[in-house]
């Protein structure tokens, strides 16, 4: 399952997720505003910005901007994470 770290009036967030849906991939949505501690995370591994999609807590995004997702990019990071990392 990918979890996907959000907040509130987040255009790109919007559409990831819009997109995640479209494309038929299981995800959680966690708003980093109501959660200090998935907030602290994101800091953690260097990450400033959201949306920031995660993967078996590995980064799916993998320097792509929102818009330069696809379903193929994430499914193929997602792979490489399975081969790797398990």
């Amino acid at each position: 399952m990918i979890h996907v770290y959000t907040q509130p009036n987040c255009v790109y967030c919007d559409l990831i997720c819009d997109n995640l849906m479209k494309w038929g991939f299981e995800f959680e949505k966690i708003d980093i505003t109501q959660d200090p501690l998935e907030k602290f995370f994101l800091k953690e591994m260097g990450y400033k910005t959201v949306p920031q999609l995660f993967y078996k807590d590995l980064n799916v995004n993998s320097g792509k901007n929102t818009i330069e997702l696809t379903k193929d990019s994430i499914v193929g990071r997602m792979q490489e994470i399975d081969r790797h990392y398990t």
